[in-house]
């Protein structure tokens, strides 16, 4: 049943989803809406315990300026290097459990963390384990605090087709930008909680927000990692196969075509590469999958590097520990013909020509 996209929404603005968007009866979404209907009950309660508990504690906290943004397409190794990244004691990222509750982990963390460390086991699209306190995208959070991100036509289709098409399809209207920049830095003071923490992000979708990210958190770095197309694209189909049969609420499940994949991921590059023009010195990197896979520690030093950021022992030693505790994990492979290579080399001609892909 799964539902993980949506679940932690609040009762209020689920029913308006539901009310907005509709959902299909079938026995399989209906249970998922069911489902999410029941959590965002105690979403709701925690919501507002929370509010009457640590308002006034939450606006002493400073907002911070200067996360560390991880960007780039799916599949492209964002969270191998989210989770190397946040090995770093200096960094906070949020977690699979804040991202689910972004209203309420404060006070509900407690109540949750037993009956979640039960069901969580590995993600569903790739079996990486999965765990209540690991890295996680803000965009799920995003999506609960503002109900504006691209995975509203995700979840709820309203016609065939791949649910982006169009850099402004990942921007919130310009009547909400002030509140989702709002609502995006009181989540991350949450997440800091004046622990003097600097704030590590990960969420592609943040690859075409470069400019609101900016007037959002003047100082932010950010990371773009990139890798092989031949991996990315297939790759990327088997993930939206997987997302959509788990969590879509209207409609037949719809998997996107090689076709639309690979002109989505063109669009990532094209907006990726024309606005980290106007990212100011020394807040801008740009690594491959390839390189970090090699050396991890090596090319984590070299970001560290540009960003003016001190590499401790500590931090190589987490980073260590970590590789370790993974080197058993075996990536999925994909069956990706000549045909579909050939079609994917002609459409993507400039990328490979940037980055020096082999064929």
């Amino acid at each position: 049943m799964h539902s993980y996209i949506i679940t932690g929404i609040r009762m209020g603005p689920f029913m308006r989803l539901l009310r907005k968007h509709g959902f299909s009866l079938s026995p399989r979404k209906l249970a998922r809406v069911l489902y999410i209907l029941q959590n965002s009950v105690w979403a709701s309660f925690f919501t507002w315990l929370e509010k009457k508990r640590y308002r006034q504690i939450l606006e002493t906290y400073p907002v911070p300026d200067d996360p560390v943004i991880i960007i780039g397409h799916w599949r492209t190794g964002s969270t191998f290097l989210h989770d190397l990244l946040a090995c770093d004691p200096k960094l906070a990222a949020p977690s699979l459990f804040q991202v689910t509750f972004p209203e309420s982990f404060m006070i509900s963390e407690r109540y949750f963390r037993p009956v979640m460390s039960i069901m969580l086991k590995r993600r569903p699209m790739d079996n990486m384990e999965l765990g209540f306190d690991s890295p996680q995208e803000d965009e799920f959070a995003l999506l609960k605090l503002t109900f504006e991100s691209p995975y509203i036509k995700f979840l709820f289709p309203d016609k065939p087709g791949y649910f982006f098409n169009h850099p402004r399809d990942f921007y919130p209207p310009a009547t909400q930008q002030e509140n989702w920049k709002r609502q995006f830095r009181d989540y991350c003071r949450k997440i800091s909680r004046d622990s003097g923490r600097k704030v590590l992000l990960k969420n592609p979708m943040h690859s075409m927000r470069i400019p609101l990210l900016l007037e959002t958190f003047s100082h932010a770095r950010f990371i773009h990692i990139h890798r092989h197309p031949y991996r990315v694209v297939p790759s990327t189909m088997h993930l939206w196969k997987v997302m959509a049969d788990d969590n879509q609420l209207r409609g037949e499940s719809y998997h996107p075509s090689l076709e639309e994949v690979t002109q989505g991921l063109n669009m990532f590059y094209e907006v990726i590469n024309k606005h980290a023009e106007k990212v100011p010195e020394g807040q801008y990197y740009e690594l491959k999958y390839e390189d970090l896979e090699r050396d991890p520690a090596g090319e984590i030093r070299k970001i560290y590097g540009v960003f003016g950021l001190d590499f401790t022992g500590e931090f190589e030693k987490g980073i260590n520990g970590y590789l370790e505790r993974t080197r058993r994990f075996k990536k999925n492979s994909y069956t990706f013909g000549d045909d579909e290579k050939r079609y994917v080399r002609q459409e993507l001609a400039v990328p490979f020509e940037r980055y020096h892909y082999e064929d």
